[in-house]
C-alpha cells in the first residue's frame, strides 16, 4: 500500500502541535489517538548509535506511519526507505512497529515521535483520503557520554606494605562520578563491591593483584590494578616423638621456628 509520507507526516505535525481533537470519522480510534511507545533508548549511553523501536496498536483497517524529530521539532519519516511492519493483534487490531538505528554524538539529545494514521484500506494512495490523524508527540530525552570515570585506590596494601596477617588490610577507593564498582583478586571473577574492600584470607604468600572497575550510568568503565604482597609467617609444624632422636628433631624444629619468626619480624620492622 502506497503512502504519501510527506503529507501524512506534515498533517501529523500540525495535528500533534495543535493538540486538537480528532474528527468524528476517527471514532474507531476514540477521541485520543494512541501515542507511540518507544523502547531501546537508555537514559544514558556511551554508544555512537542508538537503535530504537517505535510501536503502536490500532484497528486492522488503519495504516500507520511514524514520524521522528531528531533533536528537532521537524518530524520526518523515522525511516526514509522502509515502512512500519504490522502484525495481527487481538480484537481486530494490529500492532505496527518500526526499528531504526540512528547515529548520535556526545551530549544531550531529545528525540520526538508521532504516529500518523490513514483509515481507508481501499485507497492506493493515502493522499486521496481526507481522514488523516495524528497522535500527540512522545519525547524521549537521553545523554551520550563517552568519558571514562576516574577511579583511584587511595589506600591499602602494596608491595612495600604487605599483608602480614591472614585477611588483614582493605582497599579504600573512590570515583569522580556515580559508578557501580566491581572487584577481583588475581584470576577470580569480578564481584560487586564497595569501599573499603577487605583482602581475603585465602591468599597465599606472594605477589597478588587487586583489580577494580567502576562503571558509570552510560556504560563507561575505568579502574586500576594494584599489586600487593602477602607475607604471613607460617611456622613449620613440629612433630613430637618418644625416641631420643625424635625429641631432638622436635627441639631443633621449634628452635628454627623461633629463629625464622625473629627474622620475619626484623624484615617487617615488627617488635
Amino acid at each position: 500500500m502506497k503512502f504519501s509520507r510527506s503529507k501524512l507526516l506534515l498533517l501529523a505535525l500540525v495535528s500533534a502541535l495543535a493538540v486538537t481533537a480528532a474528527p468524528s470519522t476517527a471514532s474507531a480510534l476514540g477521541p485520543d489517538l494512541p501515542k507511540p511507545t518507544v523502547t531501546g533508548i537508555p537514559a544514558a549511553t556511551n554508544q555512537n548509535t542508538v537503535t530504537f523501536t517505535v510501536t503502536t496498536t490500532v484497528p486492522s483497517n488503519w495504516f500507520v506511519d511514524f514520524g521522528c524529530g531528531y533533536d528537532s521539532p521537524i518530524l520526518t519519516p523515522c525511516d526514509a526507505v522502509d515502512y512500519p511492519t504490522c502484525t495481527p493483534a487481538a480484537g481486530g487490531q494490529h500492532t505496527c512497529s518500526q526499528t531504526v538505528a540512528r547515529a548520535v554524538t556526545v551530549g544531550k539529545h531529545a528525540f520526538r515521535f508521532v504516529a500518523a494514521y490513514c483509515d481507508d484500506p481501499t485507497l492506493i494512495d493515502c493522499e486521496n483520503n481526507d481522514n488523516f490523524y495524528a497522535s500527540n508527540i512522545e519525547t524521549v530525552s537521553f545523554f551520550v557520554d563517552q568519558t571514562k570515570p576516574i577511579v583511584i585506590v587511595s589506600s591499602g596494601p602494596d608491595r612495600k606494605q604487605p599483608v602480614l596477617t591472614p585477611g588483614a588490610g582493605a582497599f579504600v577507593f573512590a570515583a569522580n562520578e556515580a559508578v557501580n564498582f566491581t572487584c577481583a583478586f588475581d584470576d577470580d571473577p569480578f564481584v560487586p563491591c564497595s569501599s573499603p574492600f577487605p583482602v581475603p584470607k585465602y591468599l597465599k604468600n606472594g605477589v597478588h593483584t587487586f583489580f577494580l572497575i567502576g562503571t558509570d550510568g552510560a556504560g563507561n568503565q575505568g579502574g586500576p590494578g594494584r599489586e600487593f604482597r602477602v607475607d604471613v609467617f607460617h611456622p613449620k609444624k613440629c612433630k613430637k616423638g618418644s625416641s631420643k632422636r625424635a625429641k631432638a628433631k622436635y627441639k631443633k624444629c621449634k628452635a628454627k621456628n623461633v629463629a625464622d619468626k625473629k627474622a620475619w619480624k626484623k624484615k617487617h620492622n615488627l617488635k
